[in-house]
């Protein structure tokens, strides 16, 4: 696999959000409170605050793991608003493309981190 970066996604890009998100849940149907069914018929509108309320970075932070230009896994967590927790976020989405699984990405990760 060539170099993997982790990235917040810019908000022009919220369609491709939007592809790796209905992926995740036709592939994944349990592991998520959404359904495909349901998600494909957001609006525009909803895929665009979703990667734009992201993208602030507030108290909601999505994290995806991207390659070649395309998106191959995502993470989804939230910050703890208690004071002495604020260093503290809680995973409720995480999802890689069935093509990438496996795959020691790890290692690729770590040397970028020491170099």
């Amino acid at each position: 696999m060539s170099e993997l970066s982790i990235i917040v996604l810019h908000p022009s890009r919220w369609q491709e959000a939007r592809a790796l998100r209905l992926e995740a849940l036709q592939q994944e149907p349990t592991a998520f409170a959404g359904s495909y069914e349901e998600e494909q018929a957001f609006a525009d509108e909803v895929w665009i605050n979703r990667v734009s309320v992201a993208f602030a970075r507030d108290d909601n932070i999505a994290l995806y793991a991207e390659s070649e230009g395309k998106l191959l896994g995502m993470v989804g967590a939230i910050w703890s608003s208690r004071r002495k927790q604020r260093h503290v976020a809680e995973v409720y989405s995480f999802y890689v493309s069935p093509a990438v699984r496996g795959q020691d990405i790890r290692n690729e990760a770590d040397e970028r981190l020491a170099g």
